[in-house]
């Protein structure tokens, strides 16, 4: 319970700095950025928080169950567009694909650097 205590008191931070403060970053984006902070300088030690951010990972899907449900309401929307916004889609996929596998590649081989050569 306590890592999700700690969890929440991020987002809440967050949320607090996008509203109260009034500064231009989405409230969730914001408390990971604080997260990681306080992980980074030892403030919050990982093992307060890993058991419920596993949890969560674990169970992830749930949090797309509102979209996933939504989502057919808007496909009449599209009518006309549903052609770039395919490619949109699908440009996107592989560029967040693109992405993810060079930073993997960069921080699996120290920084891109072959070890012994």
């Amino acid at each position: 319970m306590k890592g999700f205590a700690v969890l929440a008191l991020f987002y809440g931070a967050g949320l607090a700095g996008h509203h109260v403060l009034g500064i231009p970053m989405p409230a969730g984006v914001l408390g990971m950025l604080l997260l990681a902070a306080a992980l980074f300088t030892g403030t919050v030690s990982l093992q307060t928080v890993e058991e419920s951010a596993q949890f969560l990972l674990r169970h992830m899907m749930l949090f797309f169950i509102p979209f996933i449900v939504v989502s057919p309401i808007y496909f009449a929307g599209l009518g006309g567009q549903w052609l770039p916004a395919a490619a949109g889609f699908l440009g996107s996929f592989i560029a967040s694909l693109a992405a993810a596998g060079w930073v993997t590649r960069l921080l699996g081989r120290g920084g891109g650097k072959r070890h012994g050569a």
